[in-house]
């Protein structure tokens, strides 16, 4: 499992606020549909359902999930590259900006998009 950062501020987000951030966000889109993955030792497709205020990043021309929305807070997985380079990162910090709320990790560190 990878660590995960978190966009959170002291009062929850609240969904539809988060909907709204992530619409008004460029390269940024609501994406509550099911994700599929095949086991490539097994062939098995593994299934997860949609998640309310799920949103994907384009990345390179693809769009991937990246986002979680659960109890006031969003989640994500902390790219290898946490600087304003990366592109989930970059969306990471102007949907924090946009919710006046800030990026920090599982530890409580927080991220601003310098290192």
């Amino acid at each position: 499992m990878g660590y995960s950062l978190h966009i959170e501020r002291k009062d929850p987000i609240e969904l539809s606020e988060w909907q709204d951030a992530v619409e008004a966000t460029s390269a940024v889109r609501l994406d509550e549909s099911s994700i599929s993955a095949t086991n490539p030792g097994t062939g098995e497709v593994i299934s997860m359902p949609a998640q309310a205020g799920s949103a994907s990043v384009n990345v390179g021309g693809t769009w991937s999930p990246v986002f979680r929305w659960r109890k006031g807070k969003v989640s994500f997985n902390a790219p290898s590259n946490t600087t304003k380079a990366d592109p989930v990162m970059a969306a990471a910090l102007a949907l924090a900006e946009a919710l006046a709320a800030s990026v920090c990790g599982d530890e409580g560190e927080a991220y601003d998009g310098s290192l």
